[in-house]
């Protein structure tokens, strides 16, 4: 259990130098069977040597720093896992109480308001990690025949557990945002689901750490969700065309011979828009079964468009030539960046848009069977 507590603590957030005021702080304490033990306080990522004194014969102890810029420190007694303390020269009374044989369960901290919150969000943790193991433990003693039911329940529970746990840290957080341990906090939160509440950790903390290296590292992960979502909303968008019926997005690039090709040119026929790539092993072992529908349906009423996500011409070009595909074949050679892939929406190949005579939508995502009985259905089966 302690392990998977300080494995907590460790990926929180690390502070840089951000703030340091004048003068010598001291961090004190009382600590129950430490007698003769060694107490080390240092910056939590060990850029500076340890601060470290001798717990005395009545259990006290009295560590002081320099001029400490606001950061995270862990303090450990006898080489023992550390607890993590935030603070700068301005808290110049920090006082530590525990037992030394369970000091990350019974210390506690005053003096220091940011080190106060980091341990009410340890013992959070502490508390789910305490009941998930517990329900985990139960579904891995049941037995293999037992109803699946149960296993069911036991995954949802663990669900909820954890929805109820990301929950108390979001309003945790949204409570603390004039400390740096908001950002510790929120970073144990599931960012898919906390967005807003990251969104205003970083704002705040633009006036507690502006400087800190961490800060950007929050603001990379918040850039990026943003980009998962926008893309998100533009594949919806674009799936949201594909619905049959509607007319099917325009597309208009270069052949192998750098000539345009256009999807409306081809208005008359069925056409089949097969978005596929040479570096696509499901598309490679599908292209039999594509070849022998185009030898069975192709000529005046059907026709197809292969959309290469290639980058490569030259594998482009060898992949048609050994798979024998004989029919058109366009590309603008930028892979997931395809103009055309982003059109349609498409996030995994192969991926396919059947087209009907005036240009609308038949059906998309057609491949084996369900494409032979599609166009035995449009052509007939002979």
């Amino acid at each position: 259990m302690k392990q998977t507590f300080i494995a907590s603590a460790i990926v929180l957030i690390l502070l840089s130098a951000c703030s340091s005021g004048p003068g010598t702080m001291t961090v004190s304490g009382n600590l129950e069977n430490a007698a003769g033990q060694e107490v080390s306080l240092q910056v939590f990522d060990g850029s500076s040597p340890a601060s470290t004194a001798v717990v005395g014969s009545d259990g006290s102890f009295a560590l002081d720093l320099q001029n400490p810029s606001l950061d995270y420190f862990k303090l450990s007694v006898g080489g023992g896992d550390p607890v993590v303390l935030i603070f700068d020269s301005t808290h110049t009374d920090i006082h530590i109480e525990g037992d030394a044989d369970d000091f990350i369960r019974t210390y506690s901290v005053s003096g220091s308001p940011d080190s106060e919150v980091m341990k009410e969000f340890f013992v959070l943790t502490e508390r789910f990690q305490h009941d998930l193991d517990s329900v985990k433990g139960l579904s891995k003693s049941l037995p293999t025949n037992t109803d699946p039911m149960i296993r069911i329940a036991l995954s949802q529970e663990e669900g909820k557990m954890t929805r109820a746990f990301e929950k108390e840290l979001k309003e945790l957080a949204m409570e603390n945002l004039d400390s740096p341990a908001a950002l510790s906090i929120i970073s144990a939160v599931d960012i898919r689901g906390a967005l807003t509440e990251y969104k205003k950790v970083s704002s705040a903390m633009k006036e507690v750490i502006p400087s800190s290296p961490y800060l950007t590292s929050l603001n990379s992960k918040i850039q990026q969700m943003e980009q998962a979502l926008a893309q998100q909303k533009q594949q919806e968008q674009a799936m949201a065309k594909l619905k049959s019926g509607e007319p099917a997005p325009e597309i208009d690039l270069q052949d192998p011979d750098g000539k345009f090709v256009s999807l409306s040119s081809l208005k008359g026929k069925y056409v089949l828009i097969d978005f596929w790539a040479s570096w696509c092993g499901p598309c490679r072992r599908e292209n039999p079964n594509v070849v022998k529908l185009y030898e069975k349906y192709g000529g005046d009423r059907f026709e197809i468009l292969g959309v290469s996500l290639d980058s490569s011409k030259d594998r482009w070009l060898k992949a048609i030539e050994k798979d024998g595909l004989d029919w058109l074949h366009v590309s603008d050679l930028k892979k997931w960046n395809s103009v055309a892939a982003a059109d349609y929406g498409v996030r995994s190949i192969p991926f396919t848009v059947l087209v009907d005579p005036d240009g609308n939508v038949v059906a998309t995502k057609l491949r084996g069977k369900a494409l032979e009985d599609k166009l035995a259905e449009i052509f007939g089966s002979a």
